[in-house]
């Protein structure tokens, strides 16, 4: 999966035809001979921390894995192995990786509510895992970070549509971060400075309609696929078209349903880039008491695999006819 990262005040259509920032800042940083050691550990080990997570956490993710994996998407599931780590201190939100015969198979996000439960931020399958090994290694490699200097990382992650790693040289005060998507490793205009404006100092909240371990009747549906994957720089047609008018879950669903492929982007006054997702699908939560309120998370993405919840998408950009 890829996309390409976008400065925020760069909308227009031929402003964004004629741009290609991230071969330019790749290159930029490059040049700059970042140095490190501490990444390029044995290729079998991890690169994130380990925390102890809390039982409750254990037991709503093995509820997830157990509810995901009689969907094909997430078959893996069942026989995979979970690993739970923190993202980051005072996030009260933890990363649950999945992988089966050393392969990655997928993962799922959980952060702690105000009601005191955990709810399901988002998850993905196979070819979509955040904060991914793999992933960074290949984002290291392709900065020409050689192996002689110490280095600092850190999970950063301000909702799905904000994840991030921090890299930073150790000892050394003077050398700006680097700033790396946590799905495509691509390198990210951001700063200390940026990131602190974007999220405010504070953690990341879910809304509140997100799966909750407050209530494990909910089980999801099949995935509903409108189209299949196709990349949003394909047709760029969308980037002069005004957004669609999209106000919750129902009107989404009649919107994709109709249109069959959508295109998502991010938005926000003190965001730094813009990021277009790819939309073709949706799952939908539905509870087993009879609970009218039917989450919906939305299949965003060139894979397929990432599901995001639709009300986060919906405070946190716009929609718009591919």
């Amino acid at each position: 999966m890829r996309y390409t990262i976008v400065m925020k005040s760069i909308i227009s259509m031929s402003a964004l035809l004629s741009i290609a920032l991230y071969p330019i800042i790749t290159n930029h940083l490059a040049s700059a001979d970042v140095r490190l050691s501490s990444l390029f550990i044995s290729s079998n080990a991890s690169l994130l921390p380990s925390s102890a997570e809390p039982a409750e956490v254990r037991a709503f993710a093995e509820k997830i894995r157990q509810q995901l994996s009689a969907q094909a998407p997430f078959a893996s599931w069942k026989k995979a192995d979970m690993n739970i780590k923190p993202l980051g201190p005072g996030t009260h939100s933890w990363l649950v990786s999945f992988a089966q015969n050393g392969e990655e198979a997928g993962y799922a996000v959980i952060s702690a509510s105000e009601d005191g439960g955990y709810q399901l931020v988002e998850y993905g399958g196979k070819g979509s895992s955040l904060f991914s090994d793999q992933m960074l290694r290949q984002a290291l490699t392709n900065l020409h970070l050689t192996d002689d200097a110490q280095l600092e990382y850190q999970f950063l992650y301000g909702g799905p549509l904000l994840a991030e790693w921090r890299i930073h040289q150790k000892d050394n005060n003077q050398a700006a971060a680097i700033y790396v998507d946590a799905l495509t490793g691509e390198v990210l205009p951001e700063t200390d400075e940026t990131w602190q404006q974007q999220t405010n100092g504070q953690p990341y909240a879910i809304h509140e309609s997100a799966i909750s371990s407050k209530d494990v009747t909910y089980k999801p549906s099949s995935a509903v696929f409108t189209a299949s994957a196709f990349d949003p720089y394909d047709n760029m047609m969308w980037l002069a078209a005004k957004p669609l008018e999209i106000k919750d879950s129902l009107s989404f669903q009649s919107i994709l349903i109709k249109n069959k492929q959508l295109v998502f982007t991010t938005k926000g006054d003190k965001r730094t880039y813009q990021i277009p997702l790819s939309v073709s699908g949706y799952q939908k939560w539905t509870a087993a008491n009879g609970n009218a309120r039917s989450p919906v998370y939305v299949s965003v993405g060139t894979e397929q695999s990432r599901f995001i919840l639709i009300n986060t998408l919906l405070s946190g950009g716009q929609f718009y006819k591919y």
